[in-house]
């Protein structure tokens, strides 16, 4: 396959001279394909940073493990945890700890592909208890792209002086602008340990217990503030999805939905596995978009927050949830 090149810095476009009905200088084209490029092949914050909802992990000899769902807006070959921890007895006032990347996986895609990325990450807590401050993930930034509509890459040199711009030379670069997947992000995520043992167990110490009929508050879904993009000029609200990691014990119906303080509360999804595992996905949750007119980009003046809720709806047993994501 055809690989395009990831420019080290991004590209400056006159704008100005692209007009509907004008001609556009092959070097505006190019211009624009390596900036496309260069946006595909940078690497993206696919998990936002934050900060587990949980008190010291304890030693000696656990390893904690917490799920992620991972949405590239490129799919991406490699990808980077960065984990932010400390040991509790050497936390001091004004000592910032440095987040250190933790491999997720070698290779935890064999090829370019459009579905999500289910994967473990492992804090191993050997010999003192440990404080964790912040988990990110991030794709890994490539020097080079497949000129794939999968991958994001756009042959540059179809471009060049001296030839036909001809309309199959820049579909790849329509495709993109039409793509409602690129640039999407992961408005919010959280996670929690659901295993002390590196899996083989699940562990509810940590997680949100519910036996109540009514919906409550997940670890870590309280008050979440959120701002999707505005893709088209009279967006005022935006659709998003959303997941949750948890399970239950015995005949037992959990429902999880994410409620929005401006547009109200998403449909509810129903899970009944008693292993822990990714829900069924929110489709119809409503939040508000950025809005690129005022100084603070926030519609109304306010910040949407998000609240993230479970409850037990049916049978006698236990709902557990030990993470979520919101996206687009």
């Amino acid at each position: 396959m055809p690989l395009s090149r990831v420019p080290q810095f991004r590209e400056d476009l006159a704008f100005a001279s692209i007009v509907a009905g004008a001609p556009v200088a092959s070097t505006d084209w190019q211009r624009a394909a390596a900036v496309q490029n260069w946006v595909a092949g940078r690497g993206r914050q696919v998990i936002p940073t934050f900060c587990p909802d949980v008190p010291d992990l304890e030693a000696p000899s656990n390893t904690y493990r917490f799920a992620l769902y991972v949405l590239p807006s490129y799919p991406t070959i490699d990808l980077v945890a960065m984990v932010s921890r400390s040991d509790v007895v050497s936390v001091l006032p004004g000592v910032v700890q440095t987040p250190s990347p933790v491999a997720l996986s070698a290779s935890p895609r064999s090829s370019y592909g459009t579905t999500a990325i289910q994967v473990q990450l492992d804090v191993a807590v050997d010999v003192r208890d440990e404080e964790i401050h912040s988990i990110a993930v991030y794709e890994i930034p490539r020097a080079r792209i497949e000129q794939t509509a999968s991958a994001g890459g756009i042959d540059t040199s179809a471009l060049g002086a001296g030839q036909p711009i001809t309309i199959a030379s820049v579909d790849a670069l329509r495709d993109a602008v039409a793509d409602d997947t690129f640039g999407a992000r992961v408005l919010a995520a959280h996670a929690v340990p659901w295993s002390k043992d590196g899996g083989s167990t699940s562990s509810t110490e940590y997680a949100t217990a519910s036996t109540s009929a009514t919906y409550a508050a997940v670890v870590g879904g309280s008050g979440v503030p959120v701002l999707a993009r505005k893709k088209r000029t009279t967006d005022t609200t935006r659709t998003v999805k959303a997941r949750c990691y948890g399970w239950v014990t015995g005949a037992t119906t959990g429902q999880f939905r994410v409620t929005s303080s401006s547009q109200g509360s998403s449909s509810a999804v129903s899970f009944t596995n008693t292993t822990p595992a990714w829900s069924s996905e929110i489709t119809d949750l409503l939040v508000d978009c950025e809005d690129l007119s005022t100084a603070t980009g926030l519609q109304s003046a306010t910040w949407d927050e998000l609240t993230v809720e479970s409850r037990r709806s049916a049978g006698a047993g236990n709902v557990y949830v030990a993470g979520w994501i919101v996206y687009e």
